[in-house]
């Protein structure tokens, strides 16, 4: 059995050795079996993962009231990252998380542009997250953080007050094969904002906040766009479809099944 999570190519000289193998594999996602079907003649088993929404402590409302100011920058990322969670926020905004660390793939420098382009004053992004950024993206950054239209938590363990006090979650991959932190925000009731991606378009589907979820082409221009007609969610009920679809139950039911046939 060969559990697939993560799209990533796989090299010629594998290819051959897996195609002399005899496997039952379980995709993550129907974005990652089309993602390795593409590559190989594989049959189709897709389990979605089970992703448990952090349990929120208190009242969005009440989480607000409670968090104090944060100073920080990239050079301060060694610092204790449970004070990221004391990180201060306006309720009169809209208030979006990206968590995602600083990798060329998650699209961090065209969430840059955007940001840098938005007239609006009332959208606020907080980079959840490790790792360096290059010098031009690190000044477009700091230059953004200046202006208050970006905050930087660092690493952060624990996102359940993150995610209390924030309206969105943001994404800009160039692909994933299973965006948990999406998962877990629509199971707290944050809205999404996220790359045009494939498994985004999967979650999507599954999704009862679509009124809330935004998927758009992967370009600062099209991001601006977006943040330039954002408004606060409709709801901040917990997203029950997706809650449901990603449970352990249905992910034990799922293995099961597969392994029950072997």
């Amino acid at each position: 059995v060969q559990h697939l999570r993560k799209n990533s190519a796989v090299e010629p000289f594998k290819l051959e050795i897996l195609k002399r193998l005899k496997f039952t594999p379980v995709c993550v996602s129907n974005a990652t079996y089309e993602f390795y079907a593409a590559q190989i003649n594989m049959p189709k088993n897709v389990v979605y993962n089970p992703v448990e929404a952090p349990i929120l402590k208190q009242e969005k409302s009440e989480a607000g009231e409670n968090l104090s100011h944060l100073q920080t920058n990239l050079k301060d990322s060694g610092d204790d990252k449970s004070a990221a969670l004391k990180a201060k926020f306006d309720a009169k905004k809209i208030n979006i998380v990206m968590p995602a660390n600083f990798l060329t793939l998650k699209g961090h420098e065209l969430v840059f542009d955007a940001l840098a382009g938005l007239k609006r004053s009332d959208i606020k992004v907080y980079f959840a997250g490790a790792g360096e950024l290059k010098a031009g993206a690190k000044a477009k950054f700091d230059a953004l953080i200046k202006s208050d239209k970006a905050e930087y938590l660092g690493f952060v363990s624990k996102m359940d007050e993150i995610y209390a006090a924030r309206d969105y979650v943001l994404g800009f991959s160039s692909d994933e094969g299973l965006p948990r932190v999406v998962i877990e925000a629509l199971g707290c009731g944050l809205g999404v904002v996220y790359s045009d991606i494939a498994v985004i378009r999967e979650i999507y589907e599954i999704s009862s906040k679509k009124q809330d979820f935004f998927i758009v082409q992967r370009s600062s221009d099209a991001l601006l766009a977006c943040f330039e007609s954002l408004r606060k969610p409709a709801s901040k009920s917990p997203d029950d479809a997706v809650i449901k679809a990603f449970s352990i139950e249905n992910y034990l039911r799922g293995i099961d099944r597969i392994y029950s046939e072997l």
